[in-house]
């Protein structure tokens, strides 16, 4: 439609430039704690549940392991933190990456191959980000994850914990923001607060739940 600018678009390669840390008190709280919060209350958990959801069975420890040590390496060059992101997760482990589960990791590994070519190309992304219609853009992401909202809503909205998992999509997508954190910090803390006043009871099966296993497993 003649819409796109794509002269404007040249090759480059990013060069990684070394930051000096320097301490401050207001971004520890600022920003500090709140991406701690949501590194591991969000996208790592939500990976994790993601893929026991499709049946596998994740190393935990590592999980949080290899992305803490890749979130200090990513610091000294002005990085963001490191995180085995949820939605990229739900992608690759989907029926989407192949009927096959034990072939599914190709994805990851293309996934992630992708992610370091996108990373040395950032400033072609960028200008490439601001020529491209923005309605095209939402619409290839909103492709992307139609299958996935679709399973991830069924399985947040129809067992447990339902209350807390419905404020907190509604606090993350209302997008609000308090003392400078962003909504998935304040749908995490609320959503808790929520589960654990209106959801008391699914805490109580799983309690019962547990004990009943670890008698039976004592028993054997």
């Amino acid at each position: 439609m003649g819409k796109t600018n794509w002269s404007a678009l040249e090759f480059s390669l990013a060069t990684p430039i070394m930051v000096k840390p320097e301490f401050s008190f207001q971004a520890f709280f600022e920003l500090t704690l709140p991406l701690i919060v949501l590194v591991i209350g969000v996208q790592n958990i939500q990976a994790i549940g993601v893929l026991y959801a499709v049946g596998y069975k994740p190393p935990v420890n590592a999980i949080f392991t290899v992305p803490g040590i890749g979130t200090l390496l990513n610091s000294l060059f002005g990085g963001h933190p490191c995180v085995i992101a949820g939605p990229s997760t739900a992608i690759c482990s989907s029926d989407s990456a192949g009927e096959n589960k034990d072939l599914r990791y190709i994805a990851s590994v293309v996934d992630g191959l992708l992610w370091i070519s996108f990373g040395l190309m950032a400033g072609m992304a960028i200008v490439a980000a601001t020529i491209v219609p923005k309605q095209l853009l939402a619409t290839l992401g909103g492709l992307a994850m139609f299958g996935v909202f679709l399973t991830t809503f069924s399985q947040a909205f129809s067992g447990k914990f339902r209350s807390g998992a419905m404020v907190s999509f509604l606090i993350s997508a209302a997008n609000v923001t308090v003392l400078k954190v962003g909504a998935p910090f304040w749908a995490l803390i609320v959503g808790f607060i929520v589960t654990l006043l209106l959801d008391r009871d699914d805490y109580t099966l799983i309690k019962n739940r547990s004990d009943r296993e670890d008698e039976e497993q004592i028993a054997v």
